[in-house]
């Protein structure tokens, strides 16, 4: 699937410069404009007229938050955010919470492989090629190559025998006075 956002949809309702003036507003460095005195107005505001969706590589993040039940966190503070993020994905265009996820809620998450997880590149030693290309034409493709897949499916297998191995090694007792 390619996330495909073009210019003309976007100078509709909001430039990137005019949301970049709204968070500095934020900070306090100009005066806030009327149209967007808060972030929950700007969030409120884009919900309306664009769907956001919240792109993860980490799947028990995006089962967890659309799981109808409350999972358990460990962390306290990671569990606030946790809650406050499931309390976007859970409310439809009129902040309203509903019973079950639909596609047209205002927020949605998608799991992506890891080998598509653009901002990877400003974070680790990778090739940022993509992240340029995608910034530069507008389009995200979000399937991962043929060579991404085999990777993948090389280093599940890989875990799968060292599993297995540690398994076989605590499961036949060793001799330390023989061995």
């Amino acid at each position: 699937m390619a996330v495909d956002y073009h210019q003309k949809d976007l100078q509709k309702h909001i430039t990137s410069r005019d949301l970049w003036r709204q968070l500095r507003n934020r900070r306090g460095h100009e005066t806030p404009s009327p149209d967007c005195r808060s972030l929950k107005d700007w969030e409120t505001k884009s919900r309306s007229f664009r769907q956001h969706i919240w792109i993860t590589d980490c799947k028990s993040l995006e089962e967890h938050l659309k799981s109808d039940t409350v999972g358990k966190v460990d962390d306290k503070r990671l569990s606030i955010d946790i809650q406050m993020l499931r309390q976007l994905i859970w409310e439809d265009a009129n902040e309203e919470e509903q019973d079950e996820l639909r596609d047209d809620m205002p927020d949605v998450i998608q799991w992506i492989d890891t080998s598509k997880m653009l901002v990877d590149a400003l974070t680790k030693d990778m090739n940022s090629s993509e992240l340029r290309h995608t910034l530069k034409t507008g389009v995200w493709n979000t399937v991962p190559s043929p060579e991404a897949q085999l990777i993948k499916l090389m280093k599940q297998k890989y875990r799968r025998e060292r599993r297995i191995r540690e398994a076989e090694e605590l499961a036949v007792p060793q001799d330390r006075n023989h061995g």
